[in-house]
């Protein structure tokens, strides 16, 4: 059941990170730049941000929903997941972190579209909650990561 309850996690963050990162990247390189590069980059994350959450909450499948965006401190984008049918006490902490870190890792490793983030430095950084607003994990990625 732990397996199974794993694969179906992974798929469907896999599936709404997919969204939300192509979201972002779309967001990000189409945003006006400042000519200071360190506050143009934060001004660029926080319009993904704020146009993200013009969209959100997003119910990606019945599993996982993406409830909010925010951008910073610095050169970070911080993405709140809710897992609507899970309770804390029923997952294996340590084989979800585990999981998803790795998916994280490997998704922003190669995944293309994320080559301006990965070159500007850019902290992903995803926080779980479960079915009661109870905290589950936050996992942060960077580049340096790789």
């Amino acid at each position: 059941m732990r397996k199974s309850l794993l694969k179906i996690l992974m798929g469907l963050v896999g599936a709404i990170l997919g969204y939300a990162i192509v979201s972002a990247v779309y967001e990000f390189r189409h945003t006006q730049t400042p000519p200071d590069a360190r506050l143009a980059l934060n001004a660029r994350l926080a319009r993904v941000a704020a146009n993200m959450n013009e969209r959100l909450p997003l119910l990606a499948d019945p599993e996982t929903r993406l409830d909010k965006v925010t951008a910073g401190p610095g050169a970070q984008l911080t993405y709140a997941f809710t897992l609507p049918n899970r309770d804390k006490g029923t997952l294996d902490l340590p084989a979800f972190e585990k999981a998803i870190r790795q998916n994280l890792i490997n998704n922003y490793q190669t995944n293309s579209s994320l080559a301006e983030l990965r070159a500007a430095q850019v902290k992903l950084d995803y926080q779980y909650k479960d079915k009661n607003g109870q905290f589950i994990s936050e996992i942060a990625v960077t580049p340096k990561d790789f």
